[in-house]
């Protein structure tokens, strides 16, 4: 039984850091996007003939990128604390599991030990906790900059279009 769940352990944690890898991948590509963006957007805008030269259009076309490329650089940096704090809690779990099957132990203490490595307790449970925070800190970094992205595309495209109404001509 212990075996058992060892190697589906193994095994979900593999494809755990397979997920890990590719969230990580998309920040990066994102926030790459977003920083051409940023050097971009104001050539675009000029061959449409809008400018944004003043300090209220610059900001409002401008800060969904800049709010994304630091929530995307704040998003990898916590994935990467994540990953490793889910690598160490994985290694814990699975080396007090590992004991159990070569420790001579009666059979109540073996299974009393068995229910505490899957119930996380002790400094299993305080790991898990640490790894559960950050990964809910990731997550909000990655749809923030995910949102920014989508805000920015938005900025640029309403500026391109309203940009003659709003008087942002060159």
């Amino acid at each position: 039984m212990i075996t058992g769940y060892t190697t589906s352990l193994r095994e979900a944690h593999e494809f755990a850091g397979e997920s890990q890898t590719l969230t990580d991948s998309l920040l990066g590509w994102t926030v790459g996007l977003m920083g051409a963006a940023l050097f971009a957007a104001p050539t675009l805008l000029a061959g449409l003939g809008v400018s944004i030269e003043t300090t209220g259009a610059r900001i409002l076309v401008l800060l969904p990128w800049v709010l994304g490329v630091l929530f995307g650089v704040a998003g990898r940096l916590l994935a990467l604390e994540m990953r490793e704090s889910n690598n160490q809690y994985i290694a814990e779990k699975l080396h007090a599991l590992d004991f159990l099957l070569v420790a001579d132990l009666d059979a109540v203490t073996m299974k009393g030990n068995f229910q505490a490595s899957l119930n996380d307790e002790g400094e299993l449970g305080a790991r898990m906790a640490r790894t559960k925070r950050l990964q809910l800190w990731t997550r909000i970094f990655y749809y923030a900059t995910h949102f920014a992205l989508a805000s920015g595309a938005s900025a640029i495209f309403l500026a391109a279009v309203y940009g003659t109404r709003l008087h942002l001509t060159m």
